[in-house]
């Protein structure tokens, strides 16, 4: 089905919307208090899946005969505006999360390509040491391994400690800003797969940047 929800809002519930949506406006509210009848009119707010179907539902009532007498206006052409821009800007959105993901993925790896070859050049004596007595690859990559996985273990955690207070610091101007979402109980309900997938794409990162160092400066 093409609608998801409908919902009849009476003239008398659309007057207490609008007076509350602007009850800090003092001249909205004594032209509200001034008036000697209810100005609004009834309405049913549709809802759809998908944001392009509501030319379909606008064409489908004004060409039921049904509806004529009924339906005094559509507000579909402002609707379908704002569904444009959104699509528009969704779009947009999409493609400089890419961007920005593969830029961050990139400096991610160079910043732990580089910390990683410091570890191994401060450590360069005991591995000199361990290859002198026979020390297998296997053995002498292990440190390093285990400590690419500490520091992603360590950075996720940073990483969702400070997701979560910004999340619960900023709740409600994220709220407004966000209408159907709310960045506190996101956070509260997907914590754990946040933590793991984090966890899993820093454990990836430093396994490449581990690899490479090690690959690169000890030839293992």
């Amino acid at each position: 089905p093409i609608v998801e929800k409908t919902e009849y809002i009476s003239k008398e519930k659309a007057l207490e919307i609008f007076s509350s949506k602007y009850k800090e406006n003092p001249i909205i509210q004594q032209s509200l208090a001034s008036l000697s009848s209810n100005p609004f009119l009834a309405q049913i707010d549709v809802k759809v899946k998908d944001p392009e179907k509501y030319s379909q539902i606008a064409n489908f009532i004004r060409e039921k005969a049904t509806f004529k007498d009924l339906v005094d206006h559509l507000n579909f052409t402002q609707v379908n505006q704002i569904a444009e821009r959104v699509k528009r800007l969704g779009n947009f959105a999409q493609s400089f999360l890419i961007l920005s993901f593969l830029i961050f993925a990139i400096a991610s790896i160079l910043v732990s390509y580089n910390t990683m070859k410091l570890s191994i050049f401060s450590m360069r004596d005991e591995i000199a040491i361990m290859r002198l007595v026979g020390a297998s690859n296997r053995f002498i990559r292990g440190p390093f391994i285990v400590q690419g996985l500490l520091v992603a273990l360590i950075s996720t955690s940073l990483a969702l400690l400070f997701l979560g207070i910004v999340s619960f610091v900023f709740n409600q101007q994220a709220k407004a800003f966000l209408d159907i979402l709310d960045p506190k109980e996101f956070y509260q309900q997907n914590y754990l797969s946040l933590f793991l997938y984090l966890f899993l794409w820093a454990s990836f990162i430093s396994l490449i940047s581990t690899s490479l160092a090690l690959r690169a400066y000890l030839k293992l």
